[in-house]
């Protein structure tokens, strides 16, 4: 979730929350899809997210992403920077395109 999902009075809140709150989000999704995910145990899927800043001290600190671990892949800063400047890209370009002749 970035923080900029959650209005200023949110943030504030979620930030108090501290551990659980993450914990909650991270443990009860999982339990209730049936899946093996949301820990770092031997038989889990675990994708991972490498913040520079501590999200319990500043909910705004889940925009400082350093590093993704996602489906036996490591994405650093620079290929996640990438990867969005090609999101950027490829959305800008369809939006150039006239779809007029598809409708």
């Amino acid at each position: 979730m970035s923080g900029d999902a959650l209005p200023a009075q949110g943030r504030s809140a979620a930030t108090g929350a501290g551990n659980d709150q993450f914990r909650e989000a991270t443990l009860r999704p999982d339990a209730w899809m049936g899946v093996k995910s949301g820990q770092i145990r031997e038989g889990y899927d675990a994708d991972l997210v490498l913040l520079r800043e501590d999200p319990l001290a500043d909910i705004d600190a889940t925009d400082s992403i350093d590093t993704v671990f996602t489906g036996g892949r490591v994405l650093g800063r620079k290929s996640l920077d990438d990867l969005l400047e090609a999101v950027r890209d490829a959305n800008a370009e369809s939006r150039e395109e006239d779809i007029r002749p598809f409708l």
